[in-house]
């Protein structure tokens, strides 16, 4: 009777969810295969009492999971010397297009070898280092497959700047957004997860029609995926082609994470780690050095009085954190003499703040010391540049010289090479490290 049940083990196999069908010891398998501890399960009374063992799976009480994970269930089975077939649904079968678009780009031979990756994975996730090329990559496969492409980013201002990547490197191909207060629905189409979510939630109907005229889908920062309000827009899109892109896509201590990433994605197409990335002369070494800032009077700015409990003397953490931190002048001076003594080496420095305040303060210093200073600010989402001249610039993510700066040091477009400093306001360090990141 065993054996006749294991037979009946069968594989329901959609775009983006599969359904198991199968005997109780089959469930058992696949339900411990797609099981993770719940974070703080040891605070639980339900496990305490011994009543629950800690664990949550992601298989559905009707046999249901995300399509991703369909090889780590297959190899559960296999293990445990399980028999099962899997039966495709019928989905419409996609005609590849490769002639659609022109490539406008050259590829360089690791991305050649992501775009085969993709076209004979179908699904997955690529792991690339920083300043790798993963938009180029993905500009690739889309040529490649020629299909109606869905890409889905964080932001409005990524949205914008990728929708004209490949408007610019796709000869003939008609590139829409949807966010920044655009509706634009075209064969290819770039969208932020946020915007996606506000239109499934007003117009579900008419939002997942749309989205199941898709066949490719890439998801940009894929690590931001197992957030609980981007899971169910992931997984609401039937294509059949699903990518996901991030140089770090995985936390070591969150299963849960993983395992919903895979399941809305695949497993890892191709890895493409920092040393492999210098070693194929895309990025160049980059070598860390900590400063240690000591602050000779600490009780002018930290009294005892202030970590008394009493709503009379009590500073909030954001008041704590403006006096000691942004409105340190001896900190402060501290980053200016470093940034100065690169500047003056030769070279240039870049320092990253969080705030426009925090970045007043480094400038006002500088100025003090007769330096020329010239502080632009254009929009809400600033950032903080020192340049090689001792210039200090506030500029932002949609202006000019500090956008390409920023985004060079941070995402990898671009080119920029010198020394950037960075404090941590818990260890009162400072770190600079040298570093050139080539965009590809």
């Amino acid at each position: 009777m065993r054996r006749l049940l294991l037979r009946m083990t069968t594989i329901h196999v959609g775009p983006a969810k599969c359904q198991l069908v199968a005997s109780t010891v089959a469930r058992l398998e696949v339900k411990d295969a797609l099981s993770f501890r719940v974070k703080g399960f040891q605070f639980s009374p339900a496990y305490r009492s011994g009543h629950w063992d800690g664990r949550q799976t992601l298989l559905s009480r009707d046999g249901t999971f995300s399509s991703g994970l369909l090889k780590l269930v297959e190899n559960a089975l296999r293990d445990a010397e399980i028999p099962f077939t899997c039966e495709a649904l019928e989905v419409p079968e996609v005609v590849l297009n490769s002639a659609r678009w022109g490539l406008l780009v050259e590829l360089r031979d690791y991305q050649e070898e992501a775009v085969k990756a993709a076209l004979e994975g179908k699904r997955g996730i690529f792991e690339m280092a920083t300043g790798t090329g993963k938009t180029e990559v993905m500009i690739a496969i889309t040529a490649a497959l020629g299909l109606r492409t869905l890409v889905l980013v964080n932001n409005r201002d990524l949205a914008l700047q990728t929708a004209q990547r490949f408007s610019a490197r796709l000869a003939g191909a008609k590139v829409g957004v949807i966010g920044a207060g655009r509706r634009e629905l075209r064969d290819i189409t770039i969208a932020t997860f946020q915007s996606l979510r506000s239109w499934i939630k007003r117009d579900a109907e008419q939002a997942l029609k749309a989205l199941r005229t898709y066949d490719v889908v890439h998801s940009d920062e894929c690590h931001t995926l197992p957030a609980k309000t981007y899971v169910p827009v992931i997984l609401s899109i039937p294509a059949q082609y699903r990518f996901g892109w991030s140089a770090t896509p995985f936390k070591e201590d969150d299963k849960r994470a993983e395992l919903q990433l895979i399941g809305a994605t695949g497993p890892v197409l191709m890895e493409l780690q920092p040393k492999e990335a210098v070693r194929t002369g895309t990025s160049v070494p980059t070598s860390v050095t900590m400063l240690q800032w000591r602050q000779s009077k600490p009780m002018t700015t930290w009294g005892s009085y202030r970590f008394d409990v009493d709503d009379a003397a009590f500073e909030s953490y954001a008041a704590l954190y403006r006096r000691a931190i942004i409105e340190s002048d001896e900190r402060n001076d501290a980053i200016v003499e470093a940034a100065q003594a690169l500047a003056q080496s030769g070279r240039p420095t870049l320092i990253l703040v969080t705030s426009i305040p925090h970045g007043e303060a480094p400038r006002r210093l500088g100025a003090a010391r007769h330096r020329q200073c010239d502080l632009r600010s254009r929009s809400r989402c600033a950032r903080a540049l020192w340049t090689s001249d001792c210039r200090w610039r506030q500029g932002s993510s949609r202006s000019g010289t500090a956008r390409r700066s920023w985004e060079s040091s941070v995402e990898g477009e671009g080119s920029f090479g010198g020394r950037r400093l960075l404090r941590h306001p818990l260890t009162n360090a400072l770190a600079s490290f040298q570093s050139t990141l080539e965009g590809v």
